[in-house]
């Protein structure tokens, strides 16, 4: 599910940008939400109401939470606020850069976060969920 305003970030809230009730129509239904608007890119643990999942990216009942708004901006990127939240797991604010989404099957997506400039993978994360895939 993609969505434009994201609600769990370490970025300052500077604009009104971020949507903390936006959570409660997602959170119940989604594996994963992707989001933009904040000029940074921030890969998030699995979370729901502000409580991480402590089985993090095997088989959560939680959302997936990745920001990417780091393919550009005209005052370049945003900043990041430090320290982080408990939530994150990896940051990158420095590079601009894309999401590459791989769904290898019913059960396994992998998101990597790819450099605009050399097409250098700077991170990757691989989600699981206990699934039966159909044939």
């Amino acid at each position: 599910m993609g969505c434009c305003r994201p609600w769990y970030v370490s970025s300052k809230d500077q604009s009104g940008t971020i949507c903390e009730n936006c959570g409660e129509v997602w959170e119940p239904s989604v594996d994963l939400v992707l989001s933009g608007h904040a000029h940074y890119y921030e890969r998030n643990a699995t979370i729901a109401n502000f409580n991480v999942d402590p089985n993090e990216l095997i088989n959560p009942t939680a959302p997936w939470y990745i920001t990417n708004g780091a393919a550009g901006h005209y005052d370049g990127l945003d900043s990041l606020v430090r320290p982080l939240q408990s939530y994150s797991r990896y940051t990158q604010e420095p590079a601009y850069g894309w999401s590459k989404l791989t769904f290898h099957n019913c059960s396994h997506l992998t998101h990597e976060f790819v450099a605009s400039r050399n097409g250098t993978v700077l991170d990757t994360a691989t989600l699981f969920k206990d699934r039966k895939c159909k044939h």
